[in-house]
């Protein structure tokens, strides 16, 4: 079973940061623990929604496909993360798919008991914060994707998926890297040879060291055509 209680996931989670400890408690009660696979589907485009999620541990890739049957990562989910916040409001179907990444934990709050929740005026206004923002974000997000050259789009996942550091550390393959650019596999490998040869990236097995951070942050502000 995971080390970290429940409590305390949602304490550090941003969908319940502004909750008192007794409001977390509250919510906590309502939660169960499941556990997960690698590989396990917790819920695909279109299905009915259900459940909120919220990472104890290990990671899940939120994808989407778009008409034309192109898939693209938009978000991969790690601990303290909520997954399946808006469809719990709106009771449209899902709007992307979740698939766990690397094996771990969620804790589960049923549509029904998310719903109560909103009753509480103070419990309410923390949650519609925090949706306020995932909005603006994925809204940024789209126009990012559609207006930015792939060289910024490469550098922006590369930041947005570091770990530890400095140097930060990304471990995301070339695959999820290429479907969170919204690119083919090839032109992304293109992009980190040339970071490789300005030195603002290094390689370290399968793992890609961000060693100028600064250089790739400006990249990643650059404009105009691919």
């Amino acid at each position: 079973m995971p080390t970290t209680a429940p409590i305390e996931v949602l304490k550090s989670s941003m969908l319940f940061s502004g909750v008192s400890d007794e409001q977390a408690k509250a919510v906590a009660r309502r939660c169960q623990i499941r556990r997960t696979a690698k590989g396990e589907l917790l819920f695909s485009q279109g299905d009915d929604s259900d459940s909120l999620y919220i990472v104890i541990e290990g990671s899940v890739i939120v994808s989407l496909l778009s008409e034309a049957g192109r898939e693209i990562i938009f978000h991969i989910a790690r601990e303290g993360e909520s997954i399946g916040e808006l469809a719990l409001l709106d009771a449209e179907p899902r709007s992307a798919t979740c698939t766990v990444r690397d094996p771990g934990a969620l804790l589960v709050l049923r549509r029904s008991d998310f719903l109560s929740l909103l009753e509480e005026p103070e419990i309410a206004r923390s949650i519609l914060a925090v949706l306020c923002g995932v909005i603006r974000s994925s809204n940024a997000r789209s126009e990012f994707l559609a207006l930015r050259p792939l060289r910024a789009r490469v550098a922006h996942v590369l930041l947005a998926n570091a770990e530890g550091g400095p140097p930060g550390r990304v471990k995301l393959t070339q695959r999820e890297l290429a479907l969170m650019c919204g690119a083919a596999r090839p032109r992304v490998n293109r992009v980190l040879k040339a970071f490789e040869a300005e030195e603002i990236i290094t390689k370290d097995g399968r793992v890609t060291v961000l060693s100028d951070p600064d250089g790739l942050e400006s990249v990643a502000l650059e404009e105009g055509d691919e």
